[in-house]
C-alpha cells in the first residue's frame, strides 16, 4: 500500500515543533544546572581534606599567666577522683587508668584538640590529684607555645633542661620537660618559708603549728595527702619551687601518739639555687635564730618563734639542711615564776586546788596522791621528745610549792643557759641585798656553777643543779 498524501502530512507535522512550543520559555532549572555542570570539576580531582584537630593545640597553651588548659581548668589539685571526674568529664570520658608508683594515673584524650592528658593521683586510696600533664602532638613545640604566651621561663641551678613558669599568687608551677616528646606539667609548690612558717594564714593550709601536739590520727584526716606506715609516719606535701617531687616530711609521735617532731630534708635545689637562700628563707619567718654547740663538737643552727611556741633545729649535711621542728615553752617565760593571768602556765598555780588544776590542764595533768604532774613541751634546747614537767605539791588541798623540771642530758650547754636566765630574771637580788646587809661582799654571778641557788624570796625561787642526774629543778614556794 502506498503513502498517502494525508500520512505525509502527519509525518511533518509530528517532525516540526508548534509555533506554541517556540513561545513557551525554558524552565531556570535547566539553566542553573548547566551553569554548574561548567563549574564542576573535572573526575579526576581530589575531595577536600578535613582539617587537623592537632592545628587547635595552640589554643590551650594560652593566657597571660600559667593556668590549667580550658578543658581541664575546673579541675582542683587535692581533689578526689570522684570530683575530678565531675569536674572535667573531657579526660575521664574513654580515659585509661593505670598505676605507677603507687599513684593512679589517668590518660585521656581531647580529641577536640589533638592531644593527651594525664592526672596523677597520689596518697592513700582513693588518691587525690597532685599533677597534671599536657602531651604535645607530634610536630608542636609545648614550650615555645609556653614561652610565647607566659614569657621566658626561669632555670634553677642543679635543674638541667628543664624550664618553669609560675603563677605566684594561685601558687601554680609548670614545668617543660623534652623527654619523650614535649611535655607541660601543672601542678601547686611551696616555697621554703610557707613549709616551715611557725603560723600559717586563717585558712586551712599546711602550718607546723597547726599539727604540732595533736593526735596522728587528726593530722591524717586534716591531710588527705598522708601516707602512713607503722615505722615511719610521714607527710608528702607540695613540691618546693624548684624541685621535682613532692616534699616528704617525716612525722615522730610520742607513746600518746601526739605529734612531737617534724623532720624536712632540704637541699640546695629546694630552696631555689644555694643552701644560703635555705637559711634566708627560714629567717624570713622565724623571729630569731642562734647557733648552738651540740655535744658531739658541732654547731646546730636554731630558730625560735616563742609567739608561736615553735622551734626549728637545722643540721648541715653537706649541701643539705635537715630541719626538724617541734612546739616548745620558752624558758624565757616558764623561769619567769612571778605569777600572774598572763603566764604560760594560766593562772597562778600557788594556792590552786585539785579541780582548778584539772580543769586548767586536763589530759596533760596526772596525779599521784597528794602530788600532780604537767607534762609540757621540750624548752628551748635539747630534742622535740625532751620534755619538761611541772610537780605540784599539795597541802590541805592547795598547791603550796611546785618544781619546774629540765634536763639537759643531751646537751650540757642547757644548763649554763638556764642559770643566765634566771640570773637575767632575778639577779641574785635578794641574796645580794642579803650579803651587803651581812657586810660581806656579794657572791659573783659567774662562781656559781651547780648545788643550790636561791633567787628570790617572794615567792621564794630556788635553783637545784643535779649534776649526778643531769637535771635543773626551780622551785617555787609561796
Amino acid at each position: 500500500m502506498g503513502t498517502t498524501n494525508n500520512d505525509l502530512h502527519d509525518l511533518h507535522a509530528h517532525a516540526r515543533p508548534r509555533a506554541s512550543e517556540f513561545a513557551r520559555p525554558r524552565p531556570r532549572v535547566a539553566l542553573a544546572l548547566l551553569l554548574t555542570l561548567a563549574l564542576t570539576p573535572a573526575c579526576d580531582s581530589k575531595p577536600e581534606t578535613p582539617a587537623d584537630p592537632a592545628a587547635r593545640f595552640d589554643e590551650l597553651v594560652a593566657g597571660k599567666s600559667p593556668g590549667l588548659p580550658a578543658p581541664l581548668a575546673s579541675l582542683q589539685f587535692g581533689s578526689d577522683l570522684a570530683a575530678a571526674r565531675a569536674a572535667a568529664p573531657t579526660l575521664f570520658t574513654g580515659g585509661v587508668q593505670t598505676k605507677e608508683g603507687g599513684a593512679t594515673i589517668v590518660t585521656g584524650e581531647l580529641t577536640e584538640f589533638g592531644c593527651r592528658a594525664r592526672a596523677r593521683f597520689s596518697g592513700a586510696a582513693p588518691g587525690y590529684l597532685d599533677r597534671v600533664e599536657l602531651l604535645a602532638p607530634e610536630g608542636h613545640d609545648a614550650r615555645a607555645l609556653a614561652t610565647k604566651a607566659w614569657g621566658a621561663p626561669t632555670q634553677a641551678a642543679g635543674v638541667p633542661g628543664v624550664d618553669f613558669w609560675f603563677d605566684e599568687r594561685r601558687h601554680l608551677r609548670v614545668t617543660a620537660i623534652a623527654e619523650g616528646g614535649a611535655r607541660l606539667r601543672f601542678e601547686p609548690f611551696l616555697g621554703v618559708g610557707e613549709l616551715v612558717a611557725p603560723k600559717g594564714g586563717a585558712d586551712s593550709s599546711w602550718s607546723p603549728a597547726r599539727v604540732l601536739g595533736q593526735p596522728l590520727t587528726s593530722v591524717a584526716r586534716r591531710f588527705p595527702s598522708w601516707t602512713a606506715s607503722a615505722d615511719a609516719p610521714a607527710l608528702s606535701l607540695p613540691p618546693l619551687k624548684y624541685n621535682p617531687e613532692r616534699t616528704a616530711v617525716q612525722l615522730e609521735a610520742d607513746e600518746a601518739g601526739l605529734l612531737r617532731g617534724i623532720s624536712i630534708q632540704l637541699g640546695p635545689v629546694g630552696a631555689g639555687q644555694t643552701p644560703l637562700d635555705v637559711n634566708a628563707a627560714i629567717d624570713g619567718v622565724f623571729p630569731s635564730r642562734q647557733v648552738v654547740e651540740r655535744e658531739d663538737g658541732g654547731d646546730s643552727l636554731m630558730w625560735f618563734a616563742p609567739a608561736h611556741r615553735v622551734r626549728a633545729t637545722g643540721k648541715r649535711e653537706g649541701d643539705a639542711l635537715t630541719l626538724v621542728l617541734c612546739s616548745y615553752w620558752p624558758l624565757a617565760d616558764l623561769l619567769d615564776t612571778r605569777e600572774s593571768e598572763e603566764h604560760p602556765l594560766g593562772r597562778p598555780l600557788l594556792g590552786a586546788n585539785a579541780d582548778e588544776l584539772r580543769e586548767q590542764f586536763k589530759d596533760r595533768l596526772s596525779f599521784e596522791g597528794e602530788a600532780a604532774q604537767l607534762t609540757l613541751d621540750a624548752t628551748d634546747y635539747g630534742r622535740c621528745s625532751d620534755q619538761a614537767f611541772v610537780r605540784m605539791f599539795l597541802a590541805g588541798g592547795r598547791v603550796n610549792h611546785y618544781e619546774l623540771r629540765i634536763s639537759y642530758a643531751v646537751d650540757p650547754s642547757i644548763a649554763t643557759l638556764v642559770r643566765a636566765r634566771l640570773d637575767k630574771i632575778y639577779g641574785l637580788e635578794q641574796d645580794d641585798a642579803d650579803a651587803k646587809q651581812a657586810g660581806k661582799k656579794p657572791p659573783a654571778k659567774s662562781q656559781v656553777k651547780t648545788g643550790t641557788v636561791r633567787y628570790s624570796r617572794s615567792p621564794l625561787v630556788t635553783l637545784h643543779d643535779s649534776s649526778s642526774l643531769k637535771v635543773l629543778s626551780i622551785e617555787v614556794k609561796g
